[in-house]
């Protein structure tokens, strides 16, 4: 079995693995695609905290059902499936509340444990989704990120006409703006990346703002007619590197407002927030960096075309490849959304 592992922050190497005997509830599958997303580059350059290396890299993959334990009945062998990147402990209050999502042992591929950018994966058979034949092998990459959004969506609870200002143009932020318009409401897109925003714009957004030629307060004050928005989508992964700056989107948002912090932001940037306005303004605040629970529902949301993603893998490779594209996205992470590796 190969795979690819970072053996320390800023180098990556391909090994050789003993695949693990399959125990009668697991499944073996044959990776066939995998995706390297802007956190795995956050993995590579050292920047996730509490890490311990050595690790495997890609939590978004797609690949066949090989094998089957004697006690698998879920899949069969030729299954076309998902791997769940989440692992709870299924203990703690949280997981026996069904609140999986704040598990205190919640363990996420490719960043707190091994992921699956692998050729050949073994895993538990709870942690395997079907996918149906309307989703390409591309388009299944982005079931996490879509569950991810999802679950914001879940979250904020807005009601049809509310006005959502999604800062940064992540992917976790376009797919957010599109499953805003399926909802009915109006998102704001704020980026300082003109190629981001015309994106946005190519993907049915109707108000992009370019935060580096105009103040976004000034421009949503307008399209609100003085209201401000009714929620904020605060893109912590696409803040790195970037102008934006959570206290000033805060001005963006009405008084008793909804403010996520989605997406993962590694050791940087800091970010830093004046609570005694947001008490003064009776701002809701909450944050969601996983999507555990939400993967079904974001099958559907692909597999219904509520969204589109193929614009959004940058570059495809194959499995040879890793080494150089890592780097090359580590040093550029500005030219790329998703690289969907082929294996």
């Amino acid at each position: 079995m190969k795979s690819w592992q970072i053996a320390e922050p800023n180098s990556i190497e391909l090994i050789e693995r003993e695949s693990p005997k399959l125990e009668p509830n697991q499944i073996k599958m044959k990776i066939v695609r995998v995706a390297l997303s802007a956190s795995d580059v956050l993995v590579f350059d050292g920047k996730i905290k509490n890490l311990s290396y050595p690790i495997t890299i890609g939590r978004q993959t797609v690949g066949i059902v090989a094998e089957t334990g004697d006690d698998v009945k879920s899949v069969v062998r030729g299954n076309r499936v998902i791997l769940d990147p989440y692992i709870v402990c299924k203990e703690c209050a949280d997981c026996k509340s069904e609140m999986e999502e704040i598990c205190d042992s919640l363990k996420v591929a490719g960043l707190s444990c091994d992921g699956f950018l692998s050729d050949f994966v073994t895993t538990n058979q709870d942690y395997v989704k079907k996918l149906p034949e309307n989703i390409s092998d591309s388009d299944a990459l982005f079931v996490e990120q879509a569950a991810i959004v999802a679950r914001i969506m879940y979250e904020l609870n807005l009601k049809k006409g509310d006005h959502i200002v999604i800062a940064g143009a992540s992917v976790i932020g376009l797919l957010a703006a599109q499953l805003a318009i399926w909802h009915q409401f109006v998102p704001i897109v704020v980026d300082n990346r003109a190629d981001n925003l015309k994106l946005a714009e190519e993907l049915g957004v109707y108000y992009c703002i370019d935060s580096s030629k105009a103040s976004p307060h000034t421009k949503i004050k307008s399209l609100t007619g003085g209201r401000m928005a009714d929620a904020l989508i605060y893109c912590a992964t696409a803040a790195i590197g970037m102008s934006h700056n959570l206290q000033n989107n805060l001005e963006c948002v009405a008084t008793g407002g909804k403010i996520v912090l989605a997406g993962f932001c590694g050791t940087n940037p800091v970010l830093k927030v004046d609570l005694a306005e947001a008490f003064e303004r009776q701002l809701k605040i909450s944050s969601v960096n996983n999507g555990v629970n939400y993967l079904t529902e974001a099958i559907n949301i692909l597999a219904n075309k509520s969204i589109s993603v193929g614009k959004l893998i940058t570059k495809e490779v194959d499995f040879d490849s890793v080494g150089e594209i890592i780097k090359e996205m580590a040093s550029s992470p500005e030219r790329y959304f998703k690289v969907a590796v082929k294996i």
